[in-house]
């Protein structure tokens, strides 16, 4: 090797290498390892170069030559100091541009590295993390970078479903609510914001429940869920007896509250004997009716005794009795079939079995009932003489 031209920058093709050959048979012939087959190389970067050379006898022989680079300059490098909020998973891989990492050099920058790359829920302040840059000839600068890890992940937090329960069982436990979180091994603390403890005797009509879940750093996640009390069902009757042996009884049923529709399962002496919601045509006994509503709530009357009453005949003033209108929107006229013979008492009772009016008609065939001062629902109107009894619906609508 004659002589050799390093480079300024390592990949910078400004390298020469000049070769003399001597000896031998001349008529020689070259063969470099970038494959040229000239004596001498130009435009050449920094590197590793190995010619062989063979005479006109087929003899060879090797010669090998370096260039190298002579750059010294160290990079310019500059650094941000960021905030950088952890992932969902609690973690966070820092990048050079995450860093704002600005790297200049006179040749080029050859490997950009971070002394500390991953950080986690226990890196949550401020980290000093030390930046380097190297060119292709070695030269190194570094820089510190102040990242300060955050978290900013709200909790999921997951409540129980919504509850039903019927009226007579309002005591309701539930389940607690669960939180995840990306940090939660960082701690945190619950918080019921609304409602009723687990546990707790619950009103009619639906209790919103909300729980929320503050983890360590601050963050908030919330859930609700209701509690619903059934409405309770109230049960009201009136009985007309059966009359010398025979099956012309009745139990007229009121149902209120609850969630319609409702299904009725009434014995007669402790057999199933019917699903109507009233029985007609029935014989004496002792009746009893299982009321279930739309959220499968059961409620049961008292036993219901159908009497037997003997030698009793349907006076003639009750057996075309009508009250006009019915639906009423508050006043409506109770007219007997004839005038009746006798005083005749008429109460009138709603739902819960509770008196609402209550007065006695004597000598005239048709009653005034005001309700216009009751609230609309199903009202029972009960008709009765010193030898006879009966007794009507009467619906009022606004």
């Amino acid at each position: 090797v004659a002589g050799v031209l390093n480079t300024i920058c390592p990949a910078e093709p400004s390298g020469a290498i000049n070769t003399t050959t001597s000896g031998g048979t001349q008529g020689y012939s070259y063969l470099w390892n970038t494959g040229a087959t000239t004596a001498n190389l130009a435009g050449l970067i920094a590197g590793s170069y190995t010619m062989v050379v063979t005479d006109a006898n087929g003899c060879t022989q090797s010669v090998s030559a370096t260039i190298t680079s002579n750059d010294t300059e160290a990079p310019a490098l500059s650094v941000s100091n960021p905030q950088i909020q952890l992932g969902a998973n609690g973690t966070v891989t820092l990048t050079p541009a995450m860093l704002g990492v600005v790297a200049t050099d006179n040749c080029a920058v050859a490997i950009t590295s971070i002394d500390i790359v991953v950080f986690d829920c226990n890196s949550i302040g401020a980290n000093d993390v030390v930046v380097s840059v190297t060119d292709g000839s070695g030269n190194t600068a570094t820089a510190v970078s102040t990242v300060t890890i955050v978290d900013k992940t709200a909790p999921v937090v997951t409540c129980p479903s919504s509850i039903t329960r019927c009226s007579y069982d309002n005591i309701v436990a539930f389940d607690n609510p669960t939180a995840t979180d990306n940090c939660l091994l960082s701690g945190g603390s619950w918080e019921q914001t609304a409602g009723l403890p687990s546990g707790s005797e619950f009103p009619v009509g639906a209790t919103t429940e909300t729980f929320s879940f503050t983890d360590g750093n601050g963050n908030t996640g919330s859930c609700s869920f209701d509690v619903i009390i059934s409405e309770p069902v109230a049960l009201s009757t009136a009985v007309t007896n059966a009359t010398n042996g025979q099956s012309n009884g009745s139990i007229n049923l009121t149902v209120t509250g609850g969630n319609a529709p409702y299904t009725y399962a009434w014995t007669q002496d402790d057999q199933a004997f019917s699903t109507e919601e009233d029985l007609n045509n029935i014989p004496a006994g002792v009746y009893q009716v299982i009321v279930k509503d739309a959220s499968g709530c059961e409620y049961h009357t008292e036993t219901i005794t159908v009497e037997n009453t003997v030698n009793t005949s349907e006076p003639t003033w009750a057996t075309a009795i009508s009250m006009r209108p019915n639906p009423t929107k508050g006043t409506t006229y109770l007219v007997f079939g004839e005038i009746p013979k006798s005083s005749v008492q008429i109460v009138v009772t709603d739902a819960t079995g509770r008196i609402v009016s209550d007065l006695v008609s004597d000598g005239v065939q048709q009653v005034q009932l005001n309700l216009n001062n009751m609230p609309a629902g199903m009202y029972y109107v009960r008709i009765s003489s010193s030898d006879y009894s009966t007794g009507k619906k009467l619906v009022v609508n606004r």
